[in-house]
Order: C-alpha cells, then sequence, then structure tokens
C-alpha cells in the first residue's frame, strides 16, 4: 500500500497550505534559532529561555558581571547580560564546554547588542585535538571600526577596516565563524548580510594537553575608563560547514 506524501512535499493540491522542501524553514517556523545562516550540522544552540543550563560564565573582577537578563533577548524571555570594563584582566566571558566532533568543520555564531562604549566584542573557539590546543577568534573593535582575526602568532589580522555596527541594546548584529580545524586555518565570516573569505588565514597553535574539548567562547571589553553593557542571545555551534 503506498503510502501519502511527507508533511513537507510540493506535490498534490493545497489550498490553505504551501508545501515546504526547506525543513531548516519548518523548524525556523516553529520557533527555531537557526535562522541566519543555515548551513553547518547543529551540536548545540540556546536562547536562554531555559536559563543558563552548563553554560560557564566568567564575571573576571570588579566592576564587571555577566548572567541571565529578562530584557533585549532577541529570541524568548531571557538573554544574557554582560557588564565589561576597560581592564583586560577582568574581561567577562561565556564558555559553552562540548565534546570535540568528528574532524571536519566548525562554525559559531551569536547575536549581541551593545552600548557605544564598548570596545570589542570577541567570539571563537578554544579547542584541543589531542594534537593541537587551538585558539580562533574574530573580534569586532567598535573605536578602531575593524574586524579581525586572531592569527597563528598571537596578534590579530584585520580583515575589514571602515566597518562599523549600530550601537544600542535594541539594535541585535549577528556574527558568525567558520573555521576548518582539520588544516587549522579560518574558512569565513558572516557578520550581518555581509560575509567574508578568510580562507587560508592559519589561526593560533599551542601545545595540546592531550585531552580532546571544543569550546565556544564570547567575550567583550569596554573603552578605557568605561563600562559597557552587551546583550547575548542565539548562541549556535555547529559542525560539518561546507
Amino acid at each position: 500500500m503506498p503510502h501519502g506524501l511527507p508533511d513537507w512535499g510540493l506535490e498534490g493540491p493545497k489550498s490553505t497550505t504551501y508545501g515546504l522542501d526547506d525543513l531548516g524553514e519548518h523548524a525556523v517556523r516553529l520557533g527555531s534559532p537557526h535562522l541566519w545562516d543555515r548551513r553547518g550540522d547543529v551540536i548545540w544552540l540556546t536562547t536562554f529561555e531555559e536559563g543558563l543550563g552548563n553554560v560557564h560564565l566568567i564575571a573576571g573582577g570588579p566592576g564587571t558581571s555577566i548572567g541571565l537578563h529578562s530584557g533585549y533577548a532577541r529570541q524568548g524571555a531571557y538573554c544574557v547580560k554582560i557588564v565589561a570594563d576597560d581592564t583586560w584582566m577582568a574581561t567577562p566571558e561565556l564558555y559553552k564546554f562540548l565534546p570535540y566532533p568528528v574532524a571536519s568543520s566548525a562554525g559559531i555564531e551569536s547575536s549581541f547588542a551593545f552600548e557605544d562604549t564598548l570596545e570589542s566584542f570577541e567570539l571563537g573557539f578554544w579547542a584541543d585535538d589531542r594534537n593541537q590546543m587551538y585558539n580562533a577568534n574574530v573580534r569586532y573593535n567598535h573605536v578602531a571600526q575593524t574586524l579581525a582575526v586572531l592569527n597563528d602568532l598571537g596578534g590579530w589580522t584585520v580583515i575589514q577596516t571602515a566597518f562599523r555596527l549600530r550601537d544600542g541594546p535594541r539594535y541585535q548584529s549577528v556574527m558568525k565563524l567558520v573555521i576548518d580545524y582539520p588544516t587549522y586555518s579560518y574558512t569565513r565570516l558572516i557578520v550581518g548580510h555581509e560575509e567574508f573569505d578568510l580562507q587560508g588565514i592559519p589561526f593560533f597553535l599551542g601545545v595540546s594537553g592531550g585531552r580532546p574539548l571544543l569550546c565556544g567562547q564570547i567575550r567583550a571589553i569596554a573603552t578605557p575608563g568605561d563600562t559597557a553593557e552587551v546583550y547575548v542571545d542565539n548562541v549556535i555551534v555547529t559542525q560539518n560547514e561546507p
């Protein structure tokens, strides 16, 4: 006995609905935060509507804080509010520790909104594959109006100048960094509607601790003499990025 078409099929007459051939679209319509760039297979995501779970937060020091906030969320009831000061050693950070996935490529995406006292916002990975420890990060510098990635020498390689995002707690920006960890190099960066080709740029390598781990990380730094509030939401980690 033949089966009917799946709910997302495009064939057959429908007078009240439109069939979907993209299950990613179906998921988004049901509330998934994975909507900005749907490439890659999701291995973890959060909108913080169920709380922090096992997301690890480090306040950093006096004048800084980080925790759940019920305002300015992009999706759901909560986001994470970061209050940063201008001391690097007191930089508040958000970490998510994950098992190291099968070698392919990985992406990390986040929405964020910020005050104009922000100096820089960073997004990326700290990881160990039992052969190498590595750190792959992108930095948006609101003061210098630059995008840069952490290079293999431990410095920052500027990939875009004269780049400025809209500041204000109500204005959400989206950033996604994709890396190819088998070759220890960057792949691409998406910020809002713009995409940047990062292929061939190596990221920072260190000495392996012999224990595999993948860690997504987010941090914020305020301008000198100031504090800055940053609102982080819709954090997504993917693998098998094309």
